[in-house]
């Protein structure tokens, strides 16, 4: 996908295979100039129209960030009816996103689309089962991983006072120690959002990654690093519409 969006002169960074904020630009740029839906996520009809084969789909690193991907941009008020019927996919819901803090809700929904039920069960100690929307509870889910080792799309866990956040990480500035955060009740968003490590009122509990029913890692023989970013600005942006 790279190559051929490079090749098309929508991406202009590294063709290395690795995700980052230049190549979900390039993606949503792209589906914009074929009159699809303008954001970071592809389908096997994106590959067609961008003539990569649709069968490659299948080595996607993260697919519960391509699922994220689709509802980037959406808010809870502005767009609070399709944002409810997409938490309520998975056949349960937090309840209202205006009112509730709905990250988990989000996380939740990603990865059951993905995972489906028995790989959701499998990942999921009792206390996430029961209640998947208290973010510490994520926690719980899959197996722990280190920051150094962090891969795209590692479920991070943070904590504040009176609860936590939890969503997926699309990022890390390594001399800041900050994670570029993609998720819900961002901003009352979908969106990335930075945030601290190790910050005064919100830190990093843990960060974790699905796990196959033999106790592998999940896709970990197409799984990519997070990428190195530079979190001066303290701000990344899709360009969506």
């Amino acid at each position: 996908m790279q190559s051929r969006l490079s090749h098309l002169r929508f991406y202009r960074g590294a063709v290395d295979g690795h995700p980052s904020p230049a190549f979900d630009n390039a993606i949503s740029e792209f589906k914009a100039s074929v009159g699809f839906v303008k954001r970071p996520y592809f389908t096997g009809e994106t590959l067609k129209k961008m003539d990569v084969d649709p069968s490659l789909f299948s080595l996607h690193p993260a697919p519960w960030m391509n699922e994220i991907s689709r509802y980037l941009g959406m808010h809870e008020v502005r767009d609070r009816s399709a944002l409810m019927a997409w938490l309520k996919s998975d056949g349960k819901t937090l309840g209202d996103p205006s009112k509730l803090p709905w990250c988990g809700d989000a996380v939740e929904t990603t990865m059951k689309a993905v995972l489906g039920h028995a790989g959701w069960i499998g990942n999921s100690d009792t206390k996430l089962r029961e209640n998947p929307y208290w973010a510490l509870y994520w926690l719980g889910f899959g197996a722990s991983v280190s920051v150094e080792e962090a891969l795209w799309g590692s479920v991070a866990v943070f904590e504040r006072n009176g609860g936590g956040h939890v969503g997926y990480v699309s990022g890390y500035d390594k001399e800041r120690q900050r994670l570029l955060i993609r998720g819900g009740n961002q901003s009352d968003t979908v969106s990335d959002s930075w945030m601290d490590i190790n910050g005064k009122s919100v830190r990093l509990r843990g960060l974790r990654w699905p796990m196959t029913a033999a106790g592998i890692p999940l896709l970990n023989s197409i799984s990519v690093p997070v990428p190195r970013l530079d979190s001066k600005n303290n701000r990344v942006e899709t360009n969506l519409t």
